[in-house]
């Protein structure tokens, strides 16, 4: 059997052998005859899912949509009160049209995110009055010679990603070698909090995130201001870390209890569902497939080993 892996998060299918079973496909194969049952709707869970795993799905869903407040540790500065005032279409764990601001520099040949004017992330809120401090929303600093939007992605399916292990990325890194090496990709190697040492990247824009857990963790923190035990250190506003000693909760904000709801809706979130196979679309498969980007977007990948039947390569 193929044992096909990707080197990013934009995936075509993934595999995942659990209650619905499921082949691996190769660079070249369609994959449609082997991908697992998902679903109808966007925002379901995964099929297969035990009764006591559907009610943490649900549980985590309601809180990924609760609104936080300055009492629950929300800012100082922060960018919206819930992560599905973001991750909203088209339904709760999706994408939105929203943008986030990146900014920061070039010093001496190596990108300078600006972290004493605030950056790298820009958040656009404050809580307003605090103490004797009034909190606004940061704004990009003249300093910066660089400057991105980054639209909000979609998080469909990111349990499948989580399952796959760091061999399957290491397997295609390989193969992409051998086969195709002047357009070979690479892994990034980050540091996994939890694990106390470094393993692959599969989460962020840079992939700077080993698993959804401390995806999630680095999202509360860096997107709505809370802390939490992967994440203790509560942002400066615009840099000025002085302006923590107005901040109304100084102690640890979350004790991990929603990081591990929000972990447990998304890596229980179904992939989107497929749209019809039609002429058109089997033409750009084909397509697809001749030029050449098929080398890179694998039609499908293997999951590991996981807790969850659903993920798992086996149970």
């Amino acid at each position: 059997m193929a044992r096909p892996a990707i080197l990013g998060i934009v995936i075509i299918g993934i595999a995942g052998c659990g209650a619905e079973g499921s082949i691996g496909a190769s660079p070249d194969e369609g994959g449609s005859d082997q991908e697992i049952t998902v679903t109808t709707h966007f925002g379901d869970p995964l099929p297969g899912l035990t009764a006591a795993q559907l009610a943490r799905f649900n549980a985590g869903k309601e809180e990924f949509g609760t609104a936080e407040t300055p009492a629950d540790g929300l800012g100082p500065v922060f960018n919206d009160v819930s992560c599905g005032a973001c991750h909203s279409a088209p339904a709760l764990g999706g994408g939105s049209s929203r943008l986030v601001t990146r900014f920061g520099t070039i010093t001496n040949g190596v990108f300078d995110p600006l972290a004493n004017l605030g950056g790298s992330l820009i958040q656009v809120s404050g809580i307003g009055e605090a103490g004797h401090c009034t909190f606004t929303g940061e704004v990009v600093r003249p300093q910066a010679t660089i400057v991105a939007g980054r639209r909000t992605t979609p998080l469909f399916g990111l349990g499948l990603v989580d399952a796959v292990p760091d061999g399957e990325l290491r397997y295609i890194e390989n193969y992409e070698g051998q086969y195709w090496p002047n357009e070979a990709g690479h892994p990034s190697v980050v540091s996994n909090i939890a694990a106390g040492t470094s393993t692959l990247g599969h989460f962020g824009w840079k992939l700077q995130n080993p698993t959804l857990h401390q995806f999630s963790g680095d999202a509360y923190l860096n997107e709505m201001g809370i802390t939490n035990p992967e994440f203790p250190n509560e942002n400066c506003p615009q840099g000025n870390c002085d302006l923590l000693a107005c901040n109304p909760v100084k102690t640890l904000q979350d004790d991990g209890t929603d990081v591990q709801k929000f972990v447990d809706f998304m890596q229980m979130l179904a992939p989107p569902p497929r749209g019809p196979t039609t002429t058109q679309t089997r033409r750009g498969h084909a397509f697809f497939i001749a030029l050449g980007c098929s080398n890179c977007h694998w039609a499908s990948l293997t999951t590991g080993a996981s807790p969850i039947r659903a993920l798992a390569l086996s149970s």
